[in-house]
């Protein structure tokens, strides 16, 4: 893999044996949002059975986070695949020293090439440069291999809350990573972390 901050793409997974096609990753470009909706269409309706109210919801916090997106302190990046959507990735400004990973979503198809830990070090990267002190997210008590993902990426629980989140009962997971500037801040999943912030 090769990250170039800043070229086009970002970064590139090179193709695999026999026909698996490379992978690149780019930022966000004008019309892209219906293509990381695509990609979250297909992973949590189609895959796993989650309510088409995600995706609605998913709609309006997407227009919502473009309309206000800092360049310099937030990041969004499309991964594509013989020019498909394959995998998205928004890191939002949670507050001066805390970055949110708001969406993190690789397809199935091209899972296991370390595309989701490529989107990670690149959201991890820009949030050092950024001067982000720490990197916190949500994610749900089902994700199971999320969970394990995150861990092994040196994400660290801080808190669990079940809530009804798009017409489902579920428990709401909260992670934080240190970015090595000063002692972290924790999700306690107690404040403003609610559903609307996955």
């Amino acid at each position: 893999m090769l990250y170039r901050p800043n070229s086009a793409v970002l970064l590139k997974i090179p193709a695999g044996p026999g026909n698996i096609p490379a992978i690149g990753i780019r930022r966000y470009a004008p019309g892209d949002g219906n293509r990381a909706l695509s990609v979250m269409k297909r992973v949590f309706i189609d895959e796993m059975g989650w309510r088409n109210t995600f995706l609605r919801e998913a709609v309006t916090a997407l227009k919502d986070m473009l309309l206000t997106h800092d360049s310099k302190r937030e990041l969004f990046l499309l991964a594509e695949s013989e020019q498909a959507p394959v995998g998205v990735m928004f890191l939002k400004r949670k507050s001066a020293r805390v970055a949110f990973l708001r969406w993190l979503t690789v397809t199935r198809e091209v899972r296991n090439r370390g595309l989701g830990k490529a989107l990670l070090e690149c959201a991890v990267d820009f949030s050092r440069n950024a001067g982000y002190d720490s990197m916190q997210l949500v994610t749900v008590d089902s994700l199971q291999y999320a969970q394990e993902f995150y861990r092994r990426q040196g994400f660290t629980e801080t808190g669990r809350r079940r809530e009804t989140v798009w017409e489902m009962d579920m428990v709401l997971c909260f992670l934080t990573r240190n970015l090595g500037h000063t002692p972290e801040s924790h999700v306690d999943g107690t404040k403003e972390e609610t559903a609307a912030e996955i």
